[in-house]
This record gives C-alpha cells, structure tokens and sequence, in this order.
C-alpha cells in the first residue's frame, strides 16, 4: 500500500477472505468406558509391582546372564 500498488479495498477484501479460511479452535474429546479405563489402571500397578519385584530380587541381580 505504501507503495501505491493496490489499494486499501482490495487489502480488506483479501483479509475478509484469509479470515473466512483460517483454522479455527476444535475441542476434541475420546470417550472411553470406566470399567476399561479402570481395567487399564489396575493392570498398570501391577506391571509396576512386577517390575519392581524383579529388580529387588537378588538371584536376578546377581546372574551373569545379559537376556535374563
């Protein structure tokens, strides 16, 4: 514009346009059942139970064997 090349109408045009095609804010949601998500919750702890006991047992600290 400063330099004389369109003019002012033709700017607003094109932004009206840009506006009309610009992203807008979309909320999503995922609903999943309680009884699955409390299933998953519930398996969760105990791979975490497991998990610990293996690294506090003694004859797996110990062995020599890298696959165990």
């Amino acid at each position: 514009m400063e330099d004389k090349k369109t003019d002012s109408k033709k700017v607003v045009s094109a932004l009206r346009q840009q506006k009309k095609f610009a992203p807008r804010h979309v909320d999503l949601q995922v609903k999943v059942d309680t009884k699955k998500l409390d299933n998953l919750v519930d398996l969760t702890g105990e791979l975490v139970i497991a998990q610990s006991m293996l690294r506090q047992n003694q004859s797996i600290l110990s062995a020599k064997d890298q696959k165990l």
